[in-house]
């Protein structure tokens, strides 16, 4: 899918062209070299489409065109764009209209947006509390030290609750304060979360090209470069990549209890609670479900037209592969990272038998209902041959934009309460 960003439409992501090494899924890489668009493997061996136009006087053409030919060699080898290939970062990579954002600044995209509502609800606990501006923020202060104390063991459970009974005699709104500062807190660990998925999707994606660039010494004595072949991969390495999947995984869905813990926070009644929800797991459905604790839908609420991934519009079951396969990899202590499945081989379905090598994880077979299949003497199964490179992708885009389009239907709730409409 290709991720839609509500605060600027398309124009955070950075046009693809020439200035750009991009990390193709399956350990591929790809290039714009003058009049070509040129897809590479690990071991020298290449595809290439040449761009029927001619360039300017500075040999670039426009971003348009590098898009096309970008999405004709994506079609051509059947893979996807996982991230930015280059000695600083690798970012994963996500696309954005006809451009592509790294997570960094898809994460600085989300914190802006964050920042924007944490604005709107300081000024809503304001109008309800009656509490002036500078008290709120001598409270927010208070609530800053007590938190430094806590992280430097300072401060226990009895001492914090002596304290929190002793500030309530005062006029410190002590209450008030902790609802804005837990607010925040839920916030970041909600963007902590999105940036570890990423982080181990990266590592993922990295080691994949690792294991293209350097697996050869695997192959057979008659497995030359020009043949078709595919071998099975056993090493240390092959083991990392089920590693990052599997914390991939983990996080992703640990951003969506985030965010959905963060959702109830603000929408719940009575306004101001600073307890944090307890008990909650992302909900998988749409409608009154997404409300607990006496929140409830408005009709200025944003609709599922506009966005129909925030957590009050979702479809049923677009989150319950993802869920269900976290579920697995965790009560079954990483099931999947025991035996992983990562092949090497050239010239077969996995790049459309084009002549490249290419490195595949395959993932296990779940039926429509995000259920392993299975039989009572196997665990697994691997006829879908489902690229779990691919599936990773899927889900962290699924996350990114159901994280943004929930802070967004968010700040409209929260700017219409504080006009008063």
């Amino acid at each position: 899918m290709e991720l839609r960003i509500a605060e600027l439409g398309t124009g955070t992501a950075e046009a693809f062209g020439p200035f750009r090494t991009y990390l193709l899924s399956r350990g591929l890489l790809m290039d714009f070299r003058g009049t070509e668009v040129v897809a590479t493997d690990g071991v020298g061996s290449s595809t290439s489409i040449p761009i029927a136009s001619e360039p300017n006087e500075w040999d670039l053409f426009p971003n348009d065109l590098y898009f096309r030919y970008f999405v004709e060699v994506l079609n051509k080898l059947g893979v996807k764009l996982v991230g930015f290939h280059d000695d600083l970062s690798g970012e994963s990579a996500f696309r954005v209209g006809e451009g592509a954002i790294s997570a960094g600044f898809l994460s600085e995209t989300l914190l802006r947006r964050l920042l924007r509502l944490e604005t709107l609800i300081g000024i809503r606990a304001l109008q309800q509390s009656g509490i002036a501006d500078f008290e709120m923020r001598a409270g927010r202060e208070i609530c800053a030290n007590i938190e430094e104390n806590i992280s430097y063991g300072k401060a226990g459970l009895a001492d914090v609750e002596l304290l929190i009974d002793k500030l309530k005699q005062t006029s410190i709104p002590i209450t008030e304060a902790y609802f804005l500062h837990n607010a925040n807190s839920i916030a970041e660990d909600l963007r902590h979360a999105l940036l570890a998925a990423c982080h181990h999707f990266q590592d993922m994606n990295r080691t994949i090209r690792e294991l293209n660039e350097t697996s050869t010494s695997y192959l057979g004595s008659g497995e030359s470069a020009g043949e078709i072949w595919e071998s099975r991969l056993y090493s240390p390495i092959v083991d990392a990549v089920s590693y990052a999947y599997t914390s991939s995984v983990i996080s992703c869905y640990t951003a969506l209890d985030l965010l959905y813990e963060y959702f109830v926070y603000l929408t719940r009644e009575p306004f101001l609670n600073p307890e944090f929800p307890a008990n909650l797991h992302f909900p998988d459905a749409p409608g009154r479900t997404a409300f607990q604790a006496g929140g409830q839908a408005l009709p200025s609420d944003p609709s599922n037209s506009v966005l129909p991934y925030a957590i009050a519009n979702l479809e049923v079951g677009q989150f319950t592969a993802l869920r269900k396969v976290r579920n697995l990899l965790v009560h079954n202590m990483a099931a999947d990272s025991l035996r992983p499945r990562v092949h090497i081989g050239r010239k077969l379905p996995p790049v459309n038998h084009e002549p490249l090598q290419y490195v595949q994880y395959l993932s296990f077979d779940i039926d429509s209902d995000g259920i392993p299949i299975a039989h009572p003497w196997i665990r697994r199964f691997y006829q879908g041959q489902t690229d779990a490179q691919h599936n990773m992708l899927e889900w962290l885009e699924l996350t990114w934009q159901c994280a943004l389009d929930t802070i967004e239907w968010l700040i409209v709730r929260w700017a219409n309460h504080t006009s008063g409409s």
